[in-house]
């Protein structure tokens, strides 16, 4: 029996190489790529879920640098034996992104937990946005 010296994540990686970006790292089992745009992580996030059935957010880690945030999304898929971590910047000056719990349910756990610690707003998330006002309304205070 031949052996098949292609697996899955072969076949992942070009996929990632030609629709999304060409920088890909291996960190152990671990495939590592950046976007440069905030804006194609929902897209990324739902290719990967769809066709390579990364079906499991297994956290969002965020690093606090001088000029914004590195956020990290690793998932898990049930077929491809390899983790994604996918890694976006967002600056300070607008720390707003686009909530993934439309993909991913548990990520608002992890959304609103980033918002209490960093203030990041995530849109599309409503216990991150604008957790004064939702305190607000649901103790019946006036401002």
């Amino acid at each position: 029996m031949t052996e098949n010296k292609y697996d899955d994540s072969t076949f992942l990686q070009q996929d990632i190489k030609d629709l999304i970006t060409e920088n890909i790292t291996l960190i152990g089992d671990s495939i590592y790529f950046k976007l440069d745009e905030k804006k194609v992580l929902t897209y990324t996030l739902d290719f990967l879920f769809n066709k390579w059935n990364y079906k499991y957010l297994s956290t969002i880690v965020v690093i606090e640098k001088e000029k914004g945030f590195v956020i990290k999304y690793i998932i898990n898929s049930t077929t491809v034996k390899k983790s994604v971590i996918v890694e976006v910047f967002l600056d300070k000056t607008n720390p707003v992104f686009t909530s993934i719990d439309m993909i991913y349910p548990v990520a608002s756990i992890f959304e609103k937990e980033i918002n209490k610690k960093y203030g990041i707003i995530f849109e599309g998330n409503p216990e991150t946005k604008n957790i004064i006002s939702n305190y607000i309304e649901k103790s019946g205070e006036d401002s």
